[in-house]
């Protein structure tokens, strides 16, 4: 049986305790605290003589935040979100809880797959989208 990762990771992410909203799928809307999980294209990472291969699911999370033009602690206070977002994501790993991609996958991994988040693009009504990618590593059995 097929299993909708998309979904799974979706609802796997509304656990986040730092979330600002309810995230939705593939889209980011302009209201303050507005969540997404944005689906990329995955990666065969390797393949098995057997037909089993190791899968990288990719994924961005973003945030729309409002943007200070003042010096105060609103474009920290972002980034830190997305930070405790990102730590989240690193405790998920170490307690094993993972997105549920079915019985023919194995999920090996959730990991950040950057440094930290960054403010990637500004609106003319002031807000910003701060994102960071993730991924989940997986085991597709054959």
């Amino acid at each position: 049986m097929t299993v909708n990762k998309d979904k799974n990771v979706l609802e796997w992410a509304m656990g986040n305790p730092y979330l600002t909203d309810v995230p939705l799928l593939n889209r980011l809307n302009g209201r303050q605290g507005a969540c997404a999980v944005i689906p990329m294209e995955g990666a065969a990472i390797k393949r098995y003589i057997n037909g089993d291969v190791v899968r990288r699911y990719d994924f961005m999370l973003q945030v729309t935040f409002q943007l200070s033009e003042v010096t105060d602690s609103v474009n920290a206070d972002g980034l830190f979100t997305l930070g405790q977002w990102m730590e989240w994501i690193e405790e998920q790993e170490r307690e094993k809880n993972y997105p549920d991609f079915g019985d023919g996958c194995d999920v090996l991994e959730v990991k950040n797959l950057s440094g930290g988040p960054v403010m990637s693009q500004v609106f003319e009504d002031g807000k910003a989208k701060y994102q960071f990618p993730a991924a989940v590593v997986y085991l597709e059995k054959r």
